[in-house]
């Protein structure tokens, strides 16, 4: 347990040093376009609805957030590691 408490220490001062980033609406709008326009030329678009998204390393979820709300995907999980 030392060590897991050692580590989550560290996280957290490293999220204070360096906090989620705070996008104004432009920025956001610009990262959702670029997403968006990924999962088009991905083929990806026709299965969205149905899909179940696991999201690992996400951070803020800033990427994929707003897509899983734009195609309403059936399920989103984010595992910020």
């Amino acid at each position: 347990m030392k060590y897991s408490d050692e580590v989550k220490k560290e996280v957290q001062t490293m999220y204070m040093d360096f906090p989620y980033p705070n996008y104004s609406k432009e920025e956001r709008r610009n990262i959702f376009a670029a997403e968006l326009c990924r999962y088009r030329y991905l083929g990806l678009e026709k299965i969205m609805s149905n899909a179940r998204i696991i999201d690992v390393g996400c951070g803020t979820g800033h990427r994929v957030i707003p897509i899983a709300k734009y195609f309403s995907v059936k399920e989103y999980v984010r595992l910020a590691i």
